[in-house]
This record gives C-alpha cells, sequence and structure tokens, in this order.
C-alpha cells in the first residue's frame, strides 16, 4: 500500500487541480488534462462524409519535387494512397522550440521546451528464413516530438512518437505517453487490415476498483483504507478496451500532418485537404497557405510562409468532440514554416482557461540535419 504527501483526497490521492497547473498541462502535455479520464466511445464503422479523393491545386508534380529535394536533404517519401499526396520524413533532423505564454499583455512567460525530430532505420518483417538471407532494401521512419518543463511544483515529461511502415497493417503506429507529476498513454494503430481500412485505439486510465494491493492507500483521517479512488500515479492506471473503426484512404495522425504541410510549401500547393486521425475519432483537416512574413524567433529571422490548419467534423460522422491539437490548441492551428523548405519556425494558437484565452507561441531556438537551402536571414 501506498501513502502520499500533500493535500488529501478523500477515498484517494491527491492530484492537482489548480487553473495554473491544467494550463501548463495542456501547453507542455500536448492536450492530456491531469485528473481527466477518458470515456470509450462506442465503434464506428462509417467513414460517410470523407474526402475520397485529396483535394489540392498542384503547381509542381511529386517527382520535380523530390528531384529537387534529393540534393537538400535525405529522407524517405511515405505513400499515402494512389489519390493522395506522399510527405517526407527526414534523416537525423533536430528541431528544438521554446514554449512562450501570453494573455492580454498581463503574463509573457518561457513555460518548457518542445523538441521536434526524424529519422529513418532499417524495416525488417521478420526473422529470414534458414539459408535466406534478410532484406535490407526497406526502410521505415520515425518523428518524435518531447515536451518538458514544470511549473508550480508540477513537472510533464511527454513523448510523442509515430512510426511510418513500409506494410498494410500497421502502416502506423502512434504513442503518446505523458510522465512526471502525472501519467497517461496513448496508442493509435492505423492502416490496412485483411482489406479493410481502420484504426486501432486504446487509452489508460485510473483503475476504479480491483483486487491489486498496489492499487490500495491506507487510511488517513480523511478516508478509510481501501482501493484508491484516483490519483496520478501510473501504476494506479489500466488499459481501457481498444476502439476500432474503419477509415477514409490517406488518413494520417497529427505529427504526420505537420511533415505533409512541409511536403506542400515544397510543392507550392495553396490547399490540401486530409482526414486526421486523433484518439478514436478523424477530422477533415484543410491546410491552406497564407502570408509571407519575416518571423524573428531565438535562431534567428526567417521568412516564413503561414499555413492554417482547419479541422472541421466529417459529414454523417457522430463526433460531438471539440479538436484540440498540439499543445491542447483549439481550432485553427497556425504553422509558420520557412517559405522555401517548409521546416517549422513558429507554431501559434489559442488555449481557452476559464474565462481567458490564452496566446500560445512556439518559437524555434535551434536546429541541426535541416535542408541545405534552410537558412536564417540573419
Amino acid at each position: 500500500m501506498h501513502t502520499y504527501p500533500g493535500k488529501p483526497n478523500p477515498g484517494g490521492c491527491p492530484h492537482p487541480h489548480s487553473a495554473m497547473i491544467r494550463l501548463f498541462a495542456l501547453l507542455l502535455g500536448l492536450a492530456f488534462v491531469p485528473g481527466q479520464d477518458e470515456t470509450p466511445d462506442s465503434s464506428t464503422d462509417s467513414t460517410t462524409g470523407s474526402i475520397s479523393g485529396e483535394t489540392s491545386t498542384l503547381a509542381a508534380s511529386h517527382d520535380q519535387v523530390a528531384a529537387k529535394l534529393k540534393d537538400q536533404q535525405s529522407g524517405l517519401w511515405i505513400d499515402r494512397g494512389e489519390t493522395r499526396r506522399p510527405l517526407f520524413v527526414p534523416d537525423a533532423e533536430t528541431l528544438n522550440f521554446s514554449v512562450q505564454l501570453s494573455v492580454e499583455s498581463l503574463i509573457d512567460a518561457d513555460v518548457g521546451t518542445f523538441v521536434l525530430s526524424s529519422g529513418t532505420e532499417p524495416f525488417r518483417r521478420g526473422l529470414p528464413k534458414p539459408g535466406e538471407s534478410a532484406d535490407e532494401g526497406e526502410r521505415a521512419a520515425w518523428i518524435k516530438a518531447v515536451g518538458d518543463g514544470g511549473a508550480l511544483g508540477y513537472s510533464v515529461d511527454q513523448t510523442i512518437e509515430t512510426r511510418l511502415l513500409p506494410q498494410a497493417w500497421p502502416r502506423g503506429i502512434y504513442r503518446d505517453t505523458l510522465a512526471g507529476s502525472s501519467h497517461k498513454k496513448r496508442e493509435l494503430m492505423y492502416g490496412d487490415k485483411q482489406g479493410e481500412l481502420q484504426s486501432w485505439y486504446r487509452s489508460n486510465h485510473h483503475c476504479h476498483g480491483c483486487d491489486r494491493k498496489e492499487h490500495f492507500v491506507e487510511a488517513s483521517l480523511f478516508s478509510s483504507e481501501g482501493h484508491c479512488n484516483g490519483c496520478s500515479r501510473g501504476e494506479h492506471r489500466i488499459w481501457l478496451k481498444p476502439i476500432t473503426q474503419k477509415i477514409p484512404e490517406g488518413a494520417i495522425d497529427m505529427l504526420s500532418a505537420v511533415f505533409l504541410a512541409r511536403a506542400m510549401v515544397r510543392s507550392e500547393i495553396d490547399e490540401l485537404q486530409f482526414p486526421m486521425l486523433q484518439k478514436q475519432l478523424w477530422w477533415d483537416v484543410t491546410l491552406a497557405r497564407g502570408d509571407v512574413r519575416d518571423m524573428k524567433v531565438p535562431a534567428g529571422v526567417f521568412t516564413c510562409r503561414q499555413i492554417k490548419m482547419s479541422p472541421t467534423v466529417p459529414k454523417g460522422v457522430d463526433n460531438t468532440d471539440k479538436f484540440k491539437g498540439l499543445f491542447g490548441i483549439h481550432g485553427t492551428l497556425s504553422l509558420w514554416v520557412h517559405e522555401v523548405t517548409g521546416v517549422p519556425v513558429v507554431v501559434e494558437g489559442i488555449v481557452p482557461i476559464g474565462p481567458l484565452d490564452f496566446d500560445v507561441s512556439i518559437e524555434l531556438s535551434s536546429f541541426s540535419g535541416t535542408p541545405k537551402d534552410f537558412a536564417a536571414k540573419r
């Protein structure tokens, strides 16, 4: 059994509830809110209203873009289906960001760091049969996002990782792990399973009652001995039943969507629509090119193109949730990417907390492994 210091939580363990801690968790916890668990929704088998073919204005063919990028940066092109634009995952690239928070000129603070990295690696489908040699030709890609920081005694250490594989199932594996003062895990797989495009999703939550003694707490002034009713400890969490659903062609996860935006800039596409998976749901997302502006960040001054990411609920799909992107940003998210290479320089959005809307700005502070033509003006 365990005992926990801090403010008592009747029938269980203490966990943070202050508005500032919840805000910090939203910013660096990438949409996780401490003290809240998901309730599994029923599975859906309908893709009614989905974008059947990717809508885009193509100013440059994929072959032209691939040929030009080959001299700039090594990496792997990921096929998304016959009617979909592929996305490019760079080899050995690392982008470091600082996370800034402001609200109505009252608060302007640096609240943490964010690291976005990517790479490729050999892919092996399994051990070769006796007498056969392993296939060394295939490669897989990975993308990793790590948020880290702390405030008011609360710490966040979160890793989101996507692996994109050269196989039917799973073609994509997305894992989201929150550690620090709170703990939570999410897993998503998607691809073609036995001739059907589908996703598989699960998450963990606090156990609501069992006989495992490690989930019990000792008696205190405010509660009796027994099973913990709610806390932030990782060892008190269990997996919920997985949820599966049919998905449209070309559906990708949130991290992959950032790299699709980069390919969009390289291809000089004005607008791109595609389905994006989030937890057990999926959204129709539109990426649209916006203004060009010089953006001053800790890494320098870069000429950037604005890319607006706008999600909508697909027609005929039962989805009453509000979209939450990276860092808990609601609704439309703005990516300011390098005008030539598409490398992200600034991410902007709004995180609503109570009666206030907090402006969030994630700004590039350093980089390595980027394309040769990615450079600061000064």
